[in-house]
């Protein structure tokens, strides 16, 4: 089992939690109360990718959930220490959420650098009230060099299995490294293998 460090930002009332809670139980509350500072949940994941590994790799990612108000995001950066991964969500229904994006990258960018970042659309349920159009996220995706973009619905379950799939494969490929001495599979950050504990870095 591998433990990586998924952190999830984005302005008050776009969905952060809904999103966690259908990723993590795959149910939804209409009446969700807004997460007040910092919040966690576990996350398991099972990648069955030949080119990166002969074996299933299975990851658990706890998720870093933080609270829309600007008075919460002094802490954000802080919790992103040791992330593999950012997911930055915008509704698509609410022009701010999305001009609110440059703040949160410019947070997680300040933070750590090499750091995934997966864009999250939210609320595509509400199609009919869509303010932010699918061409002009892509748009914002390529201009600020993020690796993922998605389209979600917490309400009704779309999307985020597959942006979680999606990131897990990345991380796979981009994060992880080979044991010389056993051949598993652990995270790059990692001086002592965690299934055989031998060194892997050399720290001279």
């Amino acid at each position: 089992m591998i433990k990586l460090k998924i952190v999830i930002g984005g302005s008050k009332g776009v969905g952060k939690t809904s999103l966690i809670r259908r990723a993590v139980d795959d149910r939804f509350e209409a009446d969700t109360l807004s997460t007040i500072g910092v919040e966690f949940e576990v996350k398991t994941i099972t990648v069955n990718d030949p080119s990166a590994s002969p074996d299933p790799i299975k990851l658990q990612f706890s998720i870093w959930d933080f609270a829309g108000e600007n008075k919460f995001r002094q802490l954000f950066p802080a919790y992103c220490s040791g992330a593999s991964a950012a997911f930055l969500l915008f509704d698509i229904t609410d022009p701010s959420s999305f001009q609110d994006l440059d703040n949160w990258l410019s947070l997680v960018k300040n933070a750590e650098s090499d750091l995934i970042i997966c864009l999250i659309a939210s609320k595509i349920d509400l199609e009919d009230q869509r303010q932010i159009s699918r061409k002009h996220a892509l748009k914002f995706k390529k201009k600020h060099k993020m690796d993922l973009y998605k389209e979600t619905s917490a309400k009704e379950g779309l999307g985020i299995q597959e942006a979680f799939d999606e990131i897990a494969k990345i991380l796979v490929k981009r994060s992880l490294q080979t044991c010389p001495h056993c051949g598993q599979k652990i995270s790059k950050n990692l001086i002592l293998c965690t299934h055989c504990g031998k060194k892997v870095i050399d720290t001279k």
